[in-house]
């Protein structure tokens, strides 16, 4: 069954495959998804965001037997693939042998694209093939192509690039519980609501509610640590990104936003040289408006001459009460032609500037904005949060790099 009328970059391909009618790997109600058009045109809409191509496809299994086991040493084999017991025997990055055998040809730019192949929908929670839950799915083939056990080294399916961004993600997202979860702690807010909570499941879920914004982590639904990981790299596949919640930690809130019409360059400039008008407005001349040499103001009512040497060179511009003194001394005089519109006109816009600096100057000051504000601990957590955010959207873009090129199976 193949669907390439709905086709959306970046999801490239995708189809169901195996037999599409009899429940096997998956069950009815997927089957029933699968053949639903409004369900798969949301797979599509899913996909929309990520910033590499995907190939997507299901497989379902007859009597959830499926040619993807590694069976001594050999790829291919067939093996049950919806009893949870085998799942170390056939996930990871499989060749592009095996998807072939599945689906019935390479997938289409195989190299600049990642592959998946789902052959079950199973899990300690099972819920039904869900847009949504096909990119969890997802998510968990490029997990289960990390390194899960530092003794026994790389396995099967394993891949080393994979395994140190998934670490990373791993690593980044205690760092992230440990230091915000302190802040909580100290919270009159929050601190009541860790209180009383035993282990680290029931913590992370009211972590999670605090600062996810995926409908699991809201609802304090997580049924262990990594599936934060988890929903968080799904969300970056749905929306291109990772976007956290912003809690309020105590009753100072967070310092009200500046008014938008607010040029926040120059409000930088001013608090630095707060103590004097003159240097900000030199500073706002040269670094914001890129003026270093001031236009003379010109004078309208004054003759001005200019002296020429022997070879021609000005040597000197003055008054009508030098000309004599320069006449004597051997050197030609002419007078000089007065203002141009334009050199009035360029002069009068320099002017208008600094006098609007200066306004600008006088009104912070005596608004008190020209001290920067007191900053509270709601907005020390945005800080972080922001940073972390950030962070995470990085570490999972290089996570997906990683996948590019590979076929993966679940």
């Amino acid at each position: 069954m193949w669907w390439k009328d709905l086709r959306e970059a970046p999801l490239a391909d995708f189809g169901a495959f195996g037999d599409t009618d009899t429940p096997g790997s998956l069950r009815a109600d997927d089957l029933r998804a699968i053949h639903n058009p409004k369900w798969r045109e949301k797979v599509y809409r899913t996909f929309r965001n990520t910033p590499y191509d995907f190939n997507v496809y299901v497989y379902n299994a007859p009597e959830g037997i499926a040619p993807v086991g590694r069976g001594y040493g050999f790829v291919g084999d067939p093996i049950k693939v919806n009893d949870l017991k085998n799942i170390g025997k056939y996930v990871g990055i499989q060749p592009l042998s095996v998807i072939r055998q599945l689906i019935g040809k390479d997938p289409p730019n195989a190299e600049d694209s990642i592959t998946v192949v789902l052959v079950e929908n199973e899990g300690a929670d099972r819920v039904a093939l869900t847009p949504w839950i096909l990119a969890h799915r997802v998510v968990h083939a490029m997990l289960y192509s990390a390194q899960s056990d530092p003794v026994r080294g790389m396995q099967p399916g394993q891949n080393l690039q994979i395994s140190v961004h998934v670490q990373n993600i791993f690593k980044l997202f205690s760092t992230m519980f440990n230091d915000i979860e302190k802040s909580f702690d100290q919270s009159a807010h929050h601190k009541h609501k860790f209180m009383n909570l035993e282990g680290t499941s029931e913590r992370i879920n009211e972590f999670a509610k605090l600062i996810a914004t995926f409908r699991s982590g809201r609802m304090g639904k997580l049924s262990n640590p990594g599936e934060f990981i988890v929903e968080s790299i799904t969300q970056y596949l749905v929306i291109g990104k990772v976007t956290f919640q912003r809690p309020i930690l105590d009753d100072e809130h967070r310092t009200p936003p500046l008014d938008p019409t607010i040029d926040t360059e120059l409000l930088a400039m001013a608090r630095e040289k707060f103590t004097d008008k003159d240097r900000f407005v030199t500073t706002a001349l040269q670094q914001k408006y890129r003026i270093k040499n001031p236009p003379r103001k010109p004078d309208l009512n004054r003759e001005s001459y200019t002296a020429f040497n022997q070879q021609g060179q000005a040597v000197a511009a003055f008054g009508p009460d030098r000309v004599e003194k320069y006449r004597d001394q051997g050197y030609r005089i002419q007078r000089s032609p007065p203002p141009t519109p334009q050199a009035i006109a360029r002069y009068n816009r320099f002017a208008k500037r600094v006098s609007e600096l200066e306004n600008l100057y006088d009104t912070w000051q005596a608004d008190g904005m020209l001290q920067p504000p007191r900053q509270t601990n709601t907005d020390r957590l945005d800080q972080r949060l922001d940073r972390y955010e950030q962070q995470f959207n990085d570490e999972i873009a290089a996570l997906l790099k990683s996948c590019v090129g590979k076929a993966l199976v679940l």
